[in-house]
C-alpha cells in the first residue's frame, strides 16, 4: 500500500472518528471561519433576485454552508456529497430543520457521478487540503458547472506555516476587543480556540499534504482555456486562496457549442 493511500485512509477515519464529531464545537464557530463561508458564498450570486438553481456542496461536511446556503436562498435544491456518511446525515438533518430535503450522497470528489453540465453553481470549501488528487477534483467541478454557471472552491496557500496560529490568535483577540471584551478575556478566548484547532492538527501535519501558490492555481486553471473565466483572492487569516469561476459558452463559426470542461 503506498504512501498515498495510506494517507487518504487515515484522513477518512480522522474525520468519521474525531473531525466530524468536534466540528459542530470548535471549527464552525470561530467567528473567521464563518467569514470565510460567508465571503465564498457571496461569489455566487445567492443575493440576486429571481436567480435560484441547483447548488452542489462538494465535501459538505455535517452541513454549515448548506444552512447559510439556505438562509440565502431558501428554494435552492442542494446536493451534498462527501466521503463521510456521519457528516452527511448530520447535514441531511441541519437542512430538514430549515425545512428543506437535500440529497446527501457519499462521493469521491474526484469522480462525481454527475452528468456534464448538471449544476448552476458548485462549492467546495476546505476539501482540496485533503485530496491526494486535488487536479482531478478540480476537472471534475469545472465539468460538472451548468453554462453560465459559477463556482468557488478553496485551496491552501503555501503562505500557511506557523505564522497561520498567530494569525488566527490576533484576528480573534482584535474581533474580541472590537466587541468591547477586556484584553485579559480577549487573549483566554483567543487561547481556548486555538487549544481547539488542536482537532485539526492531525491533519495539518501529516505527510503529503499539499499546499500552492498562486502562479501553480493561476497555471491549473488556464489550462481550461476560455471554457472559464476566474479570478482569485487570498483570505488573510486561514491563507486560503478562493477561486471563483464562471463557466462560459464557446461556439465555433457556425454557431455551434464548443463549451468542454
Amino acid at each position: 500500500m503506498n504512501e498515498a493511500t495510506l494517507n487518504e485512509k487515515f484522513t477518512r477515519w480522522y474525520f468519521d472518528t474525531v473531525y466530524n464529531p468536534c466540528y459542530d464545537f470548535t471549527t464552525a464557530r470561530f467567528g473567521r471561519y464563518r467569514q470565510l463561508q460567508e465571503r465564498c458564498l457571496a461569489k455566487l450570486s445567492f443575493s440576486t433576485p429571481g436567480r435560484t438553481g441547483n447548488v452542489l456542496c462538494v465535501g459538505a461536511g455535517t452541513g454549515n454552508e448548506i444552512t447559510r446556503i439556505l438562509r440565502l436562498d431558501p428554494d435552492a435544491e442542494i446536493t451534498a456529497i462527501d466521503y463521510s456518511t456521519r457528516a452527511l446525515e448530520k447535514a441531511r438533518q441541519k437542512a430538514e430543520a430549515a425545512g428543506k430535503d437535500i440529497k446527501a450522497l457519499p462521493m469521491d470528489a474526484r469522480q462525481l457521478e454527475f452528468p456534464q453540465g448538471t449544476f448552476e453553481r458548485v462549492l467546495c470549501i476546505h476539501v482540496m487540503d485533503f485530496l491526494s488528487d486535488s487536479e482531478a477534483a478540480t476537472a471534475e467541478i469545472v465539468r460538472v458547472v451548468k453554462k453560465g454557471g459559477e463556482f468557488v472552491i478553496t485551496f491552501p496557500s503555501d503562505n500557511e506555516g506557523p505564522g497561520l496560529g498567530k494569525a488566527f490568535f490576533e484576528d480573534s483577540v482584535s474581533e474580541d476587543k472590537a466587541r468591547g471584551r477586556n484584553l485579559t478575556v480577549a487573549y483566554l478566548r483567543a487561547t481556548g480556540k486555538l487549544l481547539m484547532g488542536f482537532v485539526y492538527l492531525p491533519l495539518y501535519m501529516r505527510k503529503g499534504k499539499k499546499v500552492y501558490s498562486r502562479p501553480q492555481l493561476e497555471a491549473r486553471f488556464k489550462k481550461f482555456g476560455s471554457a472559464i473565466q476566474f479570478d482569485m483572492e487570498e483570505e488573510a487569516v486561514y491563507r486560503d486562496f478562493i477561486v471563483h469561476g464562471t463557466k462560459v459558452k464557446q461556439e465555433d463559426e457556425h454557431g455551434h457549442d464548443q463549451t468542454g470542461r
